[in-house]
């Protein structure tokens, strides 16, 4: 069995092209572990039965990505109130026409059920482009396809640095309701996407697609939006919230500070979230008392766990402890990742409001990484369990992202 897989390795990675890349340093990445990176190289050359199938998926995805064009703002058929199309505008998805009303304003709420109307908007389009961007760039770095970081850069290029197509720096028109308002603080939920901007542009660091100068810019985008974030009415809306939106600005914010080297404006926003994300809105059960309240709760927590652990991630390259932080009482985010795992697992009925079926995709990766973070395999048997192997964007991301670092042989 070894030795058919072995050849099915070699001659993917020759129809490739694959040559080994010479990496002087880990790429700086923000959303998993470097490192893992070499975990993962050293599992493909030696034929790894799961992670070849891993690499054979995002190739075929890639291949996919390189057709797809790029991707901007400006083709929008909708036109923000600026007037300039160059600024990002959306829809708040949870906001219906009022029946009572002849042209249906002002929208009224139904939280959890999305309004068909609001599709189509900017954040469809940059979900698309970070995806790709991302896809494009972890594919070069694995198999040294020059293809991939040609179309990467030019995705980025595109949407951040080109004056003919960039967004602007700012989220003025983001999530509006029709009858309400022309944005709101919540769209900045939305541009959470972009850290695997972030991630893109560290894996295609040493590529001559992407140059010294690409990385200046981009770098200077993001500071222009990091400080639209933090002195704008929309991001202090964002920044104050307690739930799950105030928990990813305030990793969209490390992130971002950390991405252009202000790594004390990143560990100050740590050190906060410390007491505000991972005490104040966990309680000494583990309950994230803030998704609860919720029609979709268990989705929810899921989501703010997530937002959790990726505080915890930026946590470790500013010194920070997160991953076990946790108050006298034990609350914190091992003791919400523990409270869960019955509900993720399915093995205990969830006793508040989830009025659609959970997104398992969500429990398969946050268990892995709470598996490896925590070193519990019954968080590993619940991400087992849970697995779809068709679903592709798993297998890239148990495969090539999140490995199990001391996988069975």
């Amino acid at each position: 069995m070894h030795s058919a897989i072995h050849w099915n390795v070699i001659g993917l990675l020759a129809a490739l092209g694959f040559a080994p890349l010479v990496v002087g340093q880990e790429p700086v990445v923000f959303t998993f572990h470097a490192s893992d990176l070499t975990i993962v190289r050293e599992r493909i050359a030696a034929a790894d039965e799961t992670t070849v199938a891993a690499l054979s998926t995002l190739v075929r995805k890639a291949e996919r990505r390189l057709k797809e064009g790029t991707f901007t703002v400006v083709t929008n058929g909708r036109t923000p109130p600026s007037g300039d199309k160059h600024d990002y505008m959306s829809q708040a998805p949870y906001w219906w026409p009022d029946p009572k009303e002849g042209d249906g304003k002002p929208f009224i709420q139904r939280d959890g059920k999305i309004n068909p109307e609001s599709e189509g908007g900017d954040d469809e389009v940059l979900r698309k482009m970070c995806e790709a961007a991302w896809q494009l760039s972890l594919a070069w770095h694995l198999t040294g396809d020059r293809r991939y970081a040609d179309h990467a850069a030019k995705l980025l290029r595109t949407w951040y640095l080109d004056p003919a197509t960039r967004m602007k720096p700012r989220l003025v028109f983001g999530q509006y309701i029709p009858g309400h308002n022309t944005g709101r603080g919540e769209g900045l939920i939305e541009t959470r996407a972009m850290l695997k901007v972030l991630d893109a542009a560290g894996l295609l660091a040493g590529s001559e697609s992407w140059t010294a100068a690409d990385q200046r810019q981009l770098q200077a985008w993001f500071r222009d939006f990091l400080d639209w974030m933090r002195e704008s009415s929309r991001g202090d809306e964002e920044r104050t919230a307690d739930n799950n939106h105030g928990t990813w600005y305030d990793a969209q914010a490390a992130a971002y500070a950390l991405f252009i080297g202000d790594e004390r404006r990143a560990k100050n926003i740590l050190e906060r979230a410390r007491q505000r994300r991972f005490i104040e809105a966990i309680d000494p059960k583990g309950r994230q008392i803030h998704e609860l309240e919720r029609t979709k709760a268990l989705d929810y927590c899921l989501f703010n766990l997530e937002g959790l652990m990726q505080l915890a991630l930026l946590g470790e390259q500013c010194g920070l402890h997160l991953w076990k932080a946790h108050f006298d009482d034990g609350r914190g985010l091992m003791r919400a990742v523990q409270w869960l795992a019955p509900y993720a697992a399915g093995s205990k009925e969830w006793p508040h409001k989830q009025i659609e079926p959970v997104h398992a995709e969500r429990i398969v990766i946050l268990y892995r990484r709470a598996a490896e973070a925590y070193g519990r395999e019954e968080y590993e048997r619940i991400s087992s369990r849970r697995r779809d192997p068709a679903d592709d964007e798993v297998t890239i991301a148990l495969g090539l992202v999140y490995p199990r670092r001391a996988a069975k042989q």
